[in-house]
């Protein structure tokens, strides 16, 4: 099963209700908080109601793999290590990103683990406009240059 990265553009003023509540349950409550989904058709009709906020792409090992190094917390947000990992089952973090892409665990059934990650704004800036669409020239929706601005970001 393909997994989906989601990353929230832009904040939390004059958002309607029906979004905002589809906002908390992809658990992107702030702007620049990314997480993973999986792709299914569910999951697609939330990012639809949400296009205007966010932005999603096929999620990659590596980038994943540096996410959960550098950006993965906690509910103490404490960073997450190699010992909470094998504490709960896991022996690294390739072991965890694997069973992430491979659909066997989802984000938000790890209690231990936040499910999602707070990133920076990006290096450099967005380049593009934050209120259109990636296929009108913006950042907004199925975006195939994600994966570089959330590598500035991290």
């Amino acid at each position: 099963m393909a997994v989906l990265l989601v990353l929230r553009v832009r904040g939390t003023v004059n958002v309607r209700r029906e979004v905002e509540d589809t906002l908390r349950r992809l658990n992107l409550r702030r702007k620049h908080n990314a997480t993973l989904v999986p792709d299914t058709p569910e999951y697609r009709g939330m990012l639809q109601v949400a296009k205007d906020y966010v932005a999603w792409c096929p999620a990659d090992r590596g980038l994943v793999l540096d996410l959960l190094r550098r950006r993965a917390r906690t509910p103490g947000w404490r960073p997450l290590d190699e010992e909470t990992l094998r504490r709960h089952g896991f022996s690294s973090f390739e072991e965890l990103a694997d069973a992430l892409l491979e659909g066997r665990v989802r984000l938000g059934e790890l209690d231990w683990m936040k499910p999602y990650f707070a990133l920076q704004p990006p290096r450099g800036g967005y380049k593009r406009s934050v209120k259109r669409h990636a296929q009108e020239g913006g950042v907004l929706g199925q975006n195939e240059n994600l994966p570089e601005i959330v590598s500035r970001m991290i």
